[in-house]
């Protein structure tokens, strides 16, 4: 307990060591240490650079009350910031309607702050207000179940790096204003957006990667990006189609089409479109498709790193030895996301044995034998490294372990093999 009279060491602090602490603190927790110090209660607001606007639920009626203040309050608040104040993130959650009608004086002040990050996550459908299209120091935008203005001519965000949509009426017209004016944009990520059935990234256009999570609408997506390098394709579609993606160098295919005969074709369209890539990663259904396509699938040949990244209860040897047959110029091994029960007992002898860290689920039972010496056939004659990656059941962290297999370890790629081709899964 403090003494009465005793010294309020915060207090001391100088002004710009507290705005510096204020910046790296949730706002919530912000607002809350505004209250010891009088000297601080307005002085959070007008000089801090981050900004979280979050969890505005509103349950009953007292709620709405409440929070009807406190945004008035805010906007008292916004009166007095200093101008030109650089804000560098504000995020701004509102889940229920009855809160729109302050949307546009949120999406203001944080402009009018030459905010850098904007983070927008509106939860019900919500047009935003066009001077929004026009922010030139804007850096990074995230915006959710919202849709841009008809009236909006263009967009000019000649700073915008990073752009990620979900839940976006989209059209081909508006994603082409937006590329217009973003001559700087690396990063697109589209989650569940609607209304596209066509992506076009013109080669003038910088853009570096695009992630496509789940295509909504009309059932097929075309995809023509000559100049871009990484693309991450994830989720549900109904049908899709790459055009002109040579320059892709790394690739992530963790996306599923409806079950048919053809819609398997679509995905041997989709990796002999990709069979160029330095960087291959394969989840889930995906590698279900590269085990039923076995050695008719498309050799890999720059292939340098390939990533399995199936889960516990699809991990398909068969794929697996499949891809590695096709890759004559593997370097990297990566299987991924693997449950294992205290994996950490399980290695010994200088890490050279690797214990059963698989379970039931392979889907197409093929031989343990010719799993076994397929296995050693091409991690002996490809990968000179082998990472495999976990969630420890006992705590949920992130476990790794590495075997460099380039130093004539025979021995090493033999048990390991062993033990990966042994897993109930396979049959004998």
């Amino acid at each position: 307990m403090v003494r009465e009279g005793a010294n309020d060491l915060m207090s001391e602090l100088p002004n710009y060591l507290i705005d510096h602490i204020f910046s790296f603190v949730p706002t919530n927790d912000v607002v809350k240490a505004s209250i010891w110090s009088r000297s601080w209660r307005h002085r959070w607001w007008t000089h801090v650079e981050n900004l979280e606007i979050l969890d505005l639920h509103v349950a009953k009626e007292a709620d709405y009350i409440v929070l009807i203040s406190f945004c008035n309050f805010m906007m008292r608040l916004d009166e007095q910031r200093p101008w030109g104040k650089t804000l560098q993130r504000f995020s701004l959650n509102l889940p229920t309607h009855f809160f729109h009608r302050w949307v546009d004086k949120w999406i203001s002040f944080a402009i009018r702050n030459k905010v850098k990050h904007l983070c927008l996550n509106l939860m019900q459908t919500c047009m935003l207000p066009d001077f929004m299209c026009n922010h030139f120091e804007l850096e990074g935008l995230h915006i959710a179940h919202s849709s841009f203005s008809y009236k909006c001519p263009g967009f000019d965000w000649p700073c915008l790096e990073k752009l990620s949509l979900t839940d976006v009426l989209l059209s081909k017209d508006t994603l082409s204003k937006i590329f217009l004016g973003s001559p700087v944009l690396q990063l697109l990520k589209l989650e569940r957006c609607t209304g596209l059935n066509r992506i076009e990234i013109e080669e003038s256009q910088g853009l570096r990667e695009l992630v496509i999570d789940s295509h909504r609408g009309d059932a097929h997506l075309e995809i023509i990006a000559p100049s871009l390098l990484i693309l991450r394709l994830r989720g549900h579609y109904g049908a899709l189609k790459l055009t002109k993606v040579s320059s892709v160098v790394e690739a992530e295919l963790d996306f599923y089409l409806p079950e048919d005969c053809f819609l398997s074709n679509v995905f041997k369209d989709v990796l002999n479109k990709l069979q160029h890539v330095s960087t291959l990663h394969i989840c889930g259904w995906c590698n279900e498709m590269v085990s039923r396509a076995g050695y008719n699938c498309p050799e890999l040949s720059k292939c340098k790193h390939l990533i399995i990244d199936s889960g516990i209860d699809q991990l398909d040897l068969y794929g697996v030895t499949s891809l590695l047959a096709r890759s004559p110029h593997l370097d990297k091994l990566e299987l991924r996301n693997l449950q294992v029960d205290h994996c950490d007992r399980k290695f010994s002898h200088g890490k050279r044995k690797w214990n059963d860290a698989f379970s039931d689920g392979d889907m197409l039972c093929r031989s343990r034998k010719y799993i076994f010496k397929s296995l050693v056939k091409y991690l002996k004659k490809h990968v000179k490294t082998l990472v495999i990656r976990w969630s420890d059941a006992a705590t949920g962290q992130p476990m790794t372990r590495a075997f460099d297999l380039g130093d004539g370890g025979k021995e090493m790629v033999q048990s390991l093999a062993q033990q990966i081709s042994s897993y109930p899964g396979v049959c004998p």
